[in-house]
């Protein structure tokens, strides 16, 4: 469908051109730039991927030959997630139709909820060639599924499983789907069983046992030897870094609760949080090529998926573009096999954050994490677009189709309102980069430490969009930008305080049990805020709505200090004064304020742990001891 294309450039376009990195992209640039060969970039990434070895390939080829090009960084990352959701749409276009197959494209490569999939290129290149190892390990097992000769089926099951068996040990993240690469062929065999109205129940029922034993085995075989590889084999040449870290039953408990608040709380709020800011992600570009979008697939779908016959009503009709085999009223038991292991799928993503100690959650970086229960979750949505002689319809427009609309433009809401801050995430660390470079104060020849007093998140947070908020993306950023007269470097926000993610020593700060710095001499505190309270994209707008994706923004007005630290006492007063002219109401999205307020509730209620009042702001940071 070509209105699909025009969707999709119209986003993509602005991202590819004017997008950026974030978070742990700045590693894999400080990698490259401090090994400059692909060996010696290879072997940087240890023992950090010492479970997944595959993974520093692709980190070193791509950082050795595109070495701090945002663009390219992110034209390649988006080939690779788009051909892999591509070859995923091929092979639902054959069991659900044209329609359908768009309508997963649309959705799983917009996806809201694992938004850092997208908006992360450096790293999550990781990712989106993990899934097109898997889209052609699937698409493969579609290929052996209708294969004759058995030695050819065996041999495209094989090669299936080796690429299962890669993409495994680059990155695991797509791991729920495999059920749904299990259930394809068993709705092959299924729609062979409908056209074969002479085969016997007994026979089928021998047959489809046979297959289902067979492909589980084909499936279940690489995923073993991967968990024996990163357990055992990886282990013996370098620490365990393996993601499989089962942290026990309190733990796998808290990551159910996390997993289904997020689900259940978390995604609706950050839906409805969008709907009330449609100006913020829309434009009238964009608005444009969605809506012709829809109109082409309500008319593709009225003109080609449903053909009247005599005697039958239009929900009853059959299919023009079917087989023959899938023609008739009665249920279609493949697609009805098909919609349910999609849904289970997506609530078996539970299993990755309870085997790898992990809490999902829809806001921030680690929204990511959630990419397979959203894929999982776009198959299953878009297969209601496809052939349901039980769903409604009235007048071409179908249940499937109301379900589909609705998602679509939540999702698409949500997905647009985190480009446009993404974007603006981009602006404003070049500014922050751009300003600190500029203001360095003197170093009497050493290189300096710095604590950075930086936004964390963009001006008019939505899903907590970060800027700044770890120690190795600004540490990098910083030693990069400066050419190294910046040693190292960390960011400091309220949010961090109330969390007690910050220690106070006599001698030291510590963030995170992860960075320390010692009160001496070159130790700086570095405050930089937006003398605005908004960042405004230069575009002109109609009807309250831009007329262009937001991609440009002015320079904003800053207020930057500096101040050297020598003691607890100094830091302390420092932040207390640079935090108690800065606002906090736009550090935590809606969802993590309401995930955070009823974890802390909980830790005070059940745990007798004392809670921290995530929405107060911070007068003064406490003193605290080691």
């Amino acid at each position: 469908m070509a209105t699909l294309g025009v969707l999709w450039a119209t986003v993509m376009i602005p991202l590819a051109a004017h997008g950026g990195f974030v978070c742990d992209d700045w590693m894999v640039l400080s990698h490259a730039a401090e090994h400059p060969t692909w060996w010696a970039d290879y072997r940087s990434w240890f023992p950090l991927f010492a479970a997944r070895p595959l993974a520093p390939v692709l980190l070193a080829t791509t950082s050795t030959l595109l070495p701090g090009l945002p663009a390219a960084y992110i034209v390649i990352h988006l080939l690779l997630l788009g051909s892999a959701m591509a070859i995923v749409g091929l092979i639902w276009r054959r069991f659900f139709g044209l329609g359908a197959a768009a309508g997963f494209f649309i959705l799983a490569t917009f996806p809201s909820v694992a938004s850092t999939l997208v908006f992360s290129p450096g790293m999550q290149q990781l990712a989106s060639a993990a899934y097109l190892i898997w889209a052609i390990s699937m698409y493969l097992t579609v290929a052996a599924a209708e294969a004759n000769p058995l030695r050819r089926r065996i041999g495209l099951a094989t090669a299936a499983a080796v690429l299962l068996l890669l993409g495994l040990i680059l990155y695991e993240i797509f791991l729920p789907l495999l059920l749904i690469q299990w259930a394809v062929p068993l709705a092959i065999r299924l729609e062979k069983a409908e056209s074969n109205r002479g085969e016997s129940a007994r026979t089928f029922a021998s047959v489809s046992r046979r297959d289902a034993a067979f492909w589980a085995v084909m499936i279940a075989v690489p995923v073993v030897i991967a968990a024996i590889l990163q357990k055992w084999v990886f282990p013996a040449f370098a620490p365990d870094m393996s993601r499989l870290q089962f942290g026990g039953p309190g733990m796998a408990i808290r990551a159910v609760a996390y997993w289904f608040t997020a689900v259940l709380v978390q995604l609706p709020l950050l839906w409805a949080d969008g709907i009330s800011r449609l100006t913020q992600g829309w434009d009238w570009l964009t608005l444009t090529a969605a809506a012709a979008f829809l109109v082409a697939l309500f008319y593709y779908l009225r003109s080609c998926l449903y053909e009247a016959r005599p005697g039958d009503s239009f929900g009853q009709a059959a299919c023009l573009h079917e087989p023959a085999s899938r023609r008739g009223c009665e249920p279609d038991q493949a697609a009805r096999l098909l919609r349910i292991t999609c849904w289970v799928a997506a609530g078996s993503s539970i299993f990755l954050f309870v085997l790898s100690n992990a809490y999902a959650a829809v806001f921030g970086y680690d929204n990511r994490k959630l990419s397979s229960f959203w894929t999982a979750c776009a198959l299953a949505v878009s297969a209601y677009l496809g052939r349901n002689p039980s769903a409604f319809c009235r007048g071409g427009i179908t249940s499937g189709g109301v379900i589909f609309f609705c998602v679509f433009i939540l999702n698409t809401t949500s997905f647009l309102i985190q480009r446009n801050n993404y974007l603006l995430s981009w602006h404003m660390q070049q500014t922050i980069l751009e300003d600190l470079a500029s203001s360095l104060p003197p170093d009497h020849g050493r290189p300096i430490t710095v604590l950075a007093a930086v936004p964390p998140v963009v001006p008019g947070n939505y899903n907590d969009e970060c800027v700044f908020t770890r120690p190795w993306d600004i540490g990098n950023a910083a030693r990069m930008r400066t050419g190294g007269r910046i040693r190292d470097a960390a960011p400091i926000y309220p949010w961090l305080i109330r969390q007690d993610r910050v220690r106070f020593s006599s001698d030291a700060v510590t963030i995170d049990d992860l960075w320390t710095a010692k009160y001496e001499e070159g130790f700086w505190l570095f405050g930089w805020r937006p003398a605005g309270a908004k960042v405004r994209p230069m575009t002109g707008r109609f009807l309250g709505m831009p007329l262009l994706p937001a991609y440009r923004y002015r320079k904003p007005d800053a207020v930057m200090t500096w101040i050297p630290i020598d003691s607890q006492e100094r830091l302390q007063s420092a932040l207390s004064d640079w935090f108690a002219h800065q606002g906090h109401e736009e550090e935590m999205s809606r969802s993590a304020v309401v995930t955070q307020t009823a974890a802390e509730w909980f830790r005070e209620r059940f745990l007798g742990k004392p809670a921290n009042d995530c929405r107060k702001g911070t007068e003064k940071p406490r003193e605290r001891g080691r």
